[in-house]
């Protein structure tokens, strides 16, 4: 057996719910912990959520995540065919304009 405190206002509310629902107050209490509990068995995390789509949609290129500087730089270029590096202001290079992480 458990026994457990309620605030005044719990306590009013469980039985209103009690009178209404012509249930006693350990009857609705048990049902509060079954959906609770079916509930918190349900839950899954991020990873469970989408581990159904995950790969669904890939290119087959393995290294996208890591080539992805040098496909943005190849991209840009390809797009401004008129994109000189060397009309860029002051002391530029390919390297200032898209600079590595470190």
């Amino acid at each position: 057996m458990t026994t457990v405190r309620l605030s005044p206002e719990i306590e009013q509310k469980l039985e209103v719910l009690s009178r209404t629902r012509y249930k006693t107050k350990s009857d609705i209490i048990k049902e509060a912990l079954e959906l609770l509990f079916r509930s918190d068995e349900s839950e899954q995390n991020s990873y469970e959520i989408g581990q159904a789509v995950f790969g669904i949609y890939g290119s087959g290129d393995g290294n996208r995540s890591t080539t992805y500087r040098t496909r943005l730089k190849d991209r840009i270029i390809s797009i401004d065919s008129d994109f000189d590096i060397y009309r860029l202001p002051g002391k530029a290079n390919i390297e200032n304009v898209f600079p590595r992480a470190r």
